[in-house]
């Protein structure tokens, strides 16, 4: 009986062990999870301006489609 008590008090101290260090890790996973998201975002944001701008240059030269200007 007394190996019975030892093995779940183990049982229990790895299962307080294992989640007082993957409880910080989903709390990292969560923030940087997030942060991606808002870089994505601002990403987004920065193309916009650039893509249009690509297009106006596509269309005083004359060129339909992107990427025209790469000579083959």
């Amino acid at each position: 009986m007394t190996w019975v008590i030892v093995f779940v008090v183990l049982g229990v101290l790895a299962l307080v062990a294992i989640g007082a260090c993957a409880l910080p890790v989903w709390r990292e996973g969560k923030a940087l999870i997030k942060q991606l998201g808002t870089a994505a975002k601002t990403l987004g944001d920065a193309a916009e301006p650039l893509t249009g701008a690509l297009d106006q240059m596509g269309a005083a030269q004359g060129t339909t489609g992107r990427h025209s200007s790469v000579r083959r």
